[in-house]
């Protein structure tokens, strides 16, 4: 009964965290639609996801999910959650987009070094070949079009920061204790990032919100409340180098969304990576879900 309990979570883990990965990849699509500062689409993903999930839980009488006790761990991880968004969108504005990204996803690689040692969470040397080639997967979808430098750049310095604190976000959410449940821990997580992303808007032009507030609103819905949501679902259930692995399925729906909407180019070397990717995270679902121990 045990065993079978560990493999319905995990099953509710992995289906969570491809969703919210699916999702995710999406966020380019709905961002190039609005004329809107980074800032204010930040602010809104995770303000009007706080809402969507707020009036969720009221019109179904959830009234559980506002009556804990917010831990250090549930905490920081809205406050790692809120910087990794800033971070990154300075990235974006003072560095290449393939820097940026080839950074950020640096993230899954060090959750899972952070996981194994401050969360004791054991992974064999299989597994950790499969996070590799997912890196080397969103590599290859880069097409390793990307320039460090022999001196690092300020922009590069924020795509490292947002790296960081989304290593540090995945870990922090492995924290919280586990009797708390998604909801509760959406809750919170969002009202902290939101809060904390308010402080860091820039003046609004009301006439620009006005032109954008259709995409605003599904981004807010979408991105902040569906996927983010999903996304702190699964790593209730999911161990960090279990999500790292899933989480790299991010770059193949924004690279596949760009190839099949707005006309981008799909080489060899993407259709590479995006095929290293998807190997890499079936293995892995597969392997830990066959697994009889957990982290084995």
């Amino acid at each position: 009964m045990h065993t079978k309990n560990k493999m319905n979570t995990q099953y509710l883990g992995f289906v969570s965290a491809i969703i919210s990965a699916i999702i995710t990849g999406c966020f380019g699509v709905l961002v190039r639609n609005v004329s809107a500062e980074g800032d204010v689409i930040a602010f809104s993903r995770f303000g009007l996801g706080f809402l969507c999930l707020m009036v969720y839980l009221l019109l179904s009488r959830r009234w559980q999910a506002f009556n804990i006790r917010i831990s250090v761990a549930l905490f920081l991880s809205g406050i790692f959650l809120a910087f990794c968004v800033l971070f990154y969108c300075k990235a974006i504005k003072t560095t290449t987009l393939a820097n940026a990204v080839f950074l950020l996803y640096l993230a899954p690689l060090i959750a899972s070094v952070l996981g194994y040692f401050f969360l004791r969470e054991k992974i064999s040397g299989f597994k950790a070949i499969l996070i590799i080639c997912t890196f080397f997967g969103s590599l290859f979808l880069l097409e390793f079009d990307f320039s460090l430098g022999k001196t690092i750049s300020s922009g590069q310095l924020f795509g490292l920061a947002a790296a960081l604190c989304y290593a540090f976000f995945i870990i922090a959410n492995r924290k919280i204790a586990p009797t708390i449940s998604g909801s509760s821990r959406a809750f919170y997580q969002l009202l902290i990032s939101s809060s904390v992303l308010l402080l860091f808007t820039g003046q609004i032009d009301l006439q620009t919100l006005y032109r954008d507030g259709y995409w605003l609103l599904a981004i807010g819905f979408l991105q902040g409340f569906i996927a983010l949501t999903l996304m702190i679902l699964s790593l209730r259930h999911l161990q960090a180098y279990e999500y790292a692995t899933v989480s790299y399925l991010e770059p193949i729906i924004a690279t596949t969304a760009g190839y099949l909407i707005y006309d981008e180019s799909l080489s060899w070397f993407q259709t590479v990576g995006c095929v290293l990717i998807l190997a890499s995270g079936i293995l892995q679902i597969r392997s830990s879900i066959l697994s009889p121990e957990r982290g084995n």
